[in-house]
């Protein structure tokens, strides 16, 4: 009976972690629901194109626009489908970097068993978030749009000389996504770990040493890097839930199980799916 006794209590003590955990996420993604929704509301940022002399507000969260006045002023569909379709390629690799940045602080989180609040999550995020934002203005808004546009008045779409600005845009969308390399590495080679972490002070300089060669460890960043694909084959964040992650692989793997969908990839990408998940379960068991 004893014996009993102690795996109920196991199992009791297991649950109420499993239930403190996913209310810590969920509590974590409604500050960023919130500080998202305050950037994109926050009158200062207003995408201010002083060539054409008008302003464009942020749609989409951290800088993406419909560029409604700039549709309005040019009258131009083929200039304004041209850049959407740049902003979204744009767009693309920045929530990659998004993904990194979370995976990062996930699994060094885990690994060093370093706590960190949702105030200071979201103080990481958004210096992350105040940086790309940046970034984006300078190589986007600064440069790529004003070339595009004066392309357009230049040349007509059946012209040859028009796809010469494709070498131009193609080297701005390779130093945005540079940039944004070096400001992810900048943020992980910044983490202080001495905030989440209580070290002697007599230690607090080898310990940050070895913190940061343990990290640079290519196991450590493998580990990373297959948890952050991991998450973006299921399209879920590591800020999410388990209970979230659970309820979109079951949905996927409905979509994508063999015995209900006869095309060509569904055993490749439900194999994809399957190991996904159990990378992302094993991860978050052990910790």
């Amino acid at each position: 009976m004893t014996v009993i006794y102690i795996v109920i209590t196991i199992l009791i003590i297991l649950a109420i972690l499993f239930i403190f955990i996913n209310y810590k996420k969920q509590n974590l993604q409604k500050k960023l629901k919130v500080y998202k929704k305050t950037w994109k509301n926050n009158s200062e940022r207003i995408i201010k194109l002083d060539r054409l002399k008008i302003s464009e507000k942020i749609d989409f969260f951290p800088f993406k626009s419909k560029f409604s006045n700039t549709k309005r002023y040019i009258k131009n569909s083929y200039i304004i489908s041209d850049l959407l379709k740049k902003q979204e390629a744009f767009y693309k690799y920045w929530t990659n970097c998004e993904y990194n940045l979370f995976s990062f602080l996930e699994v060094v989180c885990f690994d060093y068993k370093i706590k960190i609040s949702d105030d200071e999550f979201i103080n990481i995020y958004k210096n992350f978030c105040n940086k790309s934002y940046d970034i984006y203005i300078s190589f986007f808004i600064m440069k790529l749009l004003p070339l595009l546009i004066d392309n357009y008045k230049k040349y007509d779409i059946c012209d040859p000389l028009f796809k010469d600005i494709d070498v131009h845009t193609d080297k701005l969308f390779v130093d945005f996504c540079e940039s944004l390399k070096i400001l992810i590495e900048e943020v992980k080679k910044d983490f202080d770990y001495r905030k989440y972490k209580n070290v002697d002070t007599n230690y607090k300089s080898s310990f940050e040493e070895n913190f940061k060669k343990q990290y640079y460890k290519q196991e450590l960043k493998n580990e990373q890097e297959e948890l952050s694909k991991a998450y973006k084959i299921l399209g879920v964040k590591p800020t999410d839930d388990f209970s979230l992650i659970k309820k979109t692989y079951l949905k996927l793997a409905k979509v994508y199980h063999p015995d209900k969908n006869k095309s060509d990839n569904a055993k490749k990408k439900m194999a994809e799916i399957n190991n996904a998940f159990d990378i992302i379960s094993s991860f978050r068991e052990k910790n």
